[in-house]
């Protein structure tokens, strides 16, 4: 059987580590949850940018090169004044290749690398849409001149209305690429790819480029996605070979390619390992303080009922030892049970010292009682051959009458002494009688008192419950500031947006928006705080029911102890009557003596008086000495059994230390 001590150690960390396990898990599930979402939202507005700024920057760079077209230099078309010009041009950014100048029939009329003048560009289309008046972007192309892939930004050049030619830029797209594209330690792999669904980046497998994507062993799922085309950008999660990704697309419009960024989830879980690890330190630590508390506390409990307990079992079941008491505790209702314990042993410390006299004295009767059987049969021998003398010598008969009436009277005599003695006994047992009965009283309000202890346990747990209730009204508050919190997070996010399309005068909105959402985070930070708090609470009012309602049960489990010891003294209450009951019957056979000497003594007298009739009257006599031996058989045998009545009493009180 295992120990109380065991028993609310378990309990207390069953209802405090697996709440806080459960807990934990719950946490960590949920913030990695938060988190990926998070993430996700964080690597949409990542490729959402990316698109966003290579838009801008060919836009800008169409602009550019519109204004470039519409200088006199370029409109007089003097090569000389032309080239110095589209040279800035191209220099203006890294990814600039060349610059050239088309004329209405397809020529070169000037480009900044010299070798390529004169190249016929009539069959290229973005060189026919710009002559039709439509500045464009080209798709990707090879540059004779430098074998690199190339996009081409073109516009037409006009003059008093008339398109007299074509002014375009070519663009590096592998240089272009990286300047947008790049991440640093980036996770997954990005594709670029265009309208025709032709790969045009791949950041990790260089050989995807310039592959459609039908010809590389994408799984269907991964291809339905790149395949995919929309305005807006978008998260795809997709399950591919039993591996979960994110794909997260943005459009580039001027070009009409589209971003694809491929990320495994475990790749994004793992960013937020380290986070978990020292999440779970103070968890860990929190755990360990639980157990140190809960061992401290169920020994601080379980001690002094442990001593309780092993007191009234010495004195129920083991030495008996009535000397010894229960110290003070620092608990009110347990000191009050031991200084209760503590009056119950001392009343039975008094009642079996009580007890031990009258069974000393019992004892001491029973000897004196015995010493008179014997002279009593020793008288009888005594009568009898005093009888027989009478009737072999009727000379001698007044002698021998006279003795016999002698020895009647000491009969007579010890008789009385034995009835005395016996009524002192009887006395003493209804004196240890009524001790018995006041000991099965302590014994009873020993139980009432326990009983109240349990009552008080019963309300202290009830008032905790209360206390859990009320902790989660608290909680509904605190969800609801919670709620607040993140909508206000949510209003500053989406201002913050509003604030950086307004470019400039939207800085000072900016900080405004930027300020409102830390102070949303930190009041969700708190009010998740509070319901931390809140569940501990509720975790540690738990555990205190529990607590209650197993001492509640070890309270229980001393009443019946205590009730076992009632049946102890009942037994004594039962063998104290039966003593007292002996001790009357010894008194009722002396009573029937003393009348059996009453009756000898007077034949005596008869003999006395008539000498004639001597010889009868010792035949009486004699008869009268047959019953007076039959009657000191019977108090013979009540002497003994009255001896073992004591011997039993004795043996049972002397298992007690007194």
């Amino acid at each position: 059987m295992k120990s109380i001590q065991f028993r609310i150690l378990a309990a207390f960390l069953l209802v405090s580590l697996v709440p806080l396990s459960a807990l934990t898990i719950y946490m960590f599930n949920s913030m990695e949850e938060q988190l990926i979402l998070k993430e996700k939202e964080s690597m949409t507005e990542v490729v959402s940018e990316t698109g966003k700024r290579m838009d801008q920057w060919l836009e800008k760079q169409m602009e550019m090169l519109n204004l470039l077209a519409k200088t006199k230099e370029i409109k007089s078309e003097n090569i000389d004044e032309m080239l110095p010009i589209m040279a800035e041009f191209k220099s203006g950014s890294s990814v600039f290749e060349t610059a050239f100048y088309v004329k209405p029939d397809g020529y070169v009329f000037a480009h900044t690398t010299q070798s390529s003048i004169g190249s016929n560009y009539a069959d290229r289309t973005y060189i026919q849409k710009a002559l039709k008046g439509e500045a464009n972007f080209s798709d990707v192309l090879v540059s004779k001149a430098t074998g690199n892939p190339i996009v081409v930004i073109a516009t037409p050049v006009t003059k008093d209305g008339e398109i007299v030619g074509v002014l375009a830029s070519s663009i590096n797209f592998n240089e272009f690429v990286v300047e947008f594209t790049a991440q640093g330690d980036q996770i997954g792999e990005m594709y670029l790819i265009d309208n025709l669904n032709v790969v045009r980046m791949s950041s990790n497998n260089k050989e995807f480029i310039g592959k459609n994507i039908d010809e590389i062993s994408f799984n269907p799922e991964i291809k339905n996605v790149l395949a995919n085309k929309a305005d807006m950008p978008k998260v795809f999660d997709v399950i591919s070979k039993a591996v979960e990704e994110f794909i997260f697309y943005a459009p580039v419009s001027k070009m009409d390619f589209g971003i694809y960024w491929s990320v495994h989830k475990a790749d994004v879980v793992s960013i937020f390992k380290p986070i978990k690890i020292k999440m779970l330190m103070p968890m860990l630590a929190t755990s360990l303080f639980v157990v140190i508390i809960a061992f401290i506390l169920a020994k601080g409990i379980t001690r002094p009922l442990k001593i309780m307990v092993d007191r009234i079992k010495d004195v129920a079941h083991g030495d008996g030892d009535l000397t010894k008491r229960l110290e003070a505790n620092s608990l009110t209702e347990i000191n009050q049970l031991s200084q209760n314990i503590n009056a119950f042993i001392e009343n039975i410390h008094g009642i079996v010292a009580r007890t031990l006299e009258t069974v000393a004295k019992m004892d001491q009767t029973m000897r004196e009682v015995n010493q008179v059987v014997e002279q009593s049969e020793k008288h009888t021998y005594e009568i009898h051959k005093v009888i027989d003398d009478v009737n072999r010598d009727f000379s001698i008969q007044a002698d021998n009458t006279q003795n016999a009436s002698n020895a009647v009277e000491e009969i007579a005599i010890g008789i009385n002494r034995i009835a005395e003695n016996a009524g002192r006994v009887s006395e003493y047992s209804v004196q240890a009688n009524i001790e018995s009965k006041n000991g099965n009283d302590t014994i009873v309000k020993a139980m009432e008192q326990m009983q109240l202890v349990s009552d008080y346990v019963a309300e202290s747990s009830e008032k905790i419950k209360s206390l859990g209730e009320k902790s989660n009204d608290i909680s509904n508050i605190v969800a609801v500031i919670t709620d607040i919190a993140e909508q206000t997070n949510l209003l500053a996010l989406n201002a913050a947006i509003e604030a950086a399309r307004a470019g400039e005068h939207g800085k000072g909105f900016a900080v405004v928006a930027e300020e409102v959402r830390k102070l949303a985070d930190q009041s969700k930070q708190s009010a998740d705080d509070i319901i931390a708090l809140i569940a501990s609470i509720q975790v540690d009012a738990e555990a205190s029911v529990t607590s209650m309602e197993i001492v509640s049960k070890e309270t229980n489990n001393g009443l019946s102890l205590v009730e076992d010891a009632g049946s102890v003294f009942s037994t004594i209450l039962e063998r104290m009557q039966n003593v007292a009951n002996d001790i009357q019957e010894v008194s009722a056979a002396a009573e029937e003596i003393t009348a059996g000497t009453e009756e000898a003594s007077a034949s005596i007298q008869g003999v006395s008086l008539t000498a004639e009739h001597t010889k009868e009257k010792s035949n009486n006599m004699k008869l009268s000495i047959e019953e007076e031996s039959k009657i000191m058989l019977q108090l013979s045998s009540a002497v003994d059994s009255l001896e073992e009545v004591g011997t039993e009493l004795k043996a049972a009180i002397n298992r007690f230390k007194v």
